[in-house]
């Protein structure tokens, strides 16, 4: 029965370990995936702003239909490509590609704080059962040992710096 109960304690803690590992490379790719659609977005951004610029300056000019078309068929290529990006992220859209990457990364490290809590919490009660009399008899003999609690090296386990990755 104490066995048993051994096994269980440890078992979920190997799986609290996992989980937050699990969570550390999600908290990896959504960061990054989303850099690169909030990069794209305000690149198509630019690009948008520059053409109506163009245009504006054009029609003031006077410019030909043909140009002016060009002009324009470009500026609707890139709504198309803006509204593609915001409908698979419609957040980037309502609070803006910054606001969205910060929430995102913010998001993304809670999950990860709440797996390490929950990892720590669950070693804790098995650590505290293979120190515990009559428990400690059968976890030694069985080879049941404490293991240490999750710790990382100064800066191994932060989140990256949002304003390196923008650039």
């Amino acid at each position: 029965m104490v066995y048993n109960r051994l096994i269980d304690k440890q078992h979920f803690v190997h799986i609290a370990s996992s989980r937050v590992e699990a969570e550390r490379q999600r908290r990896y790719d959504i960061v990054y995936g989303n850099i690169a659609v909030a990069k794209r977005y305000v690149e198509i951004e630019g690009q948008l702003f520059e053409h109506l610029i163009t245009l504006n300056a054009m029609i003031q000019e006077g410019a030909s239909n043909k140009v002016r078309s060009q002009v324009e068929d470009d500026i609707i290529s890139l709504m198309r490509d803006i509204d593609l990006i915001a409908e698979s992220y419609p957040k980037i859209r309502a609070k803006g590609p910054y606001m969205f990457l910060m929430e995102t990364m913010q998001e993304a490290g809670m999950r990860v704080s709440r797996e390490l809590h929950n990892y720590n919490k669950l070693l804790f009660e098995y650590n505290v059962f293979c120190r515990m009399f009559p428990f400690n008899l059968f976890a030694h003999l069985s080879g049941f040992r404490e293991e240490d609690f999750f710790e990382t090296v100064h800066g191994a386990n932060m989140a990256p710096a949002f304003l390196q990755l923008i650039k």
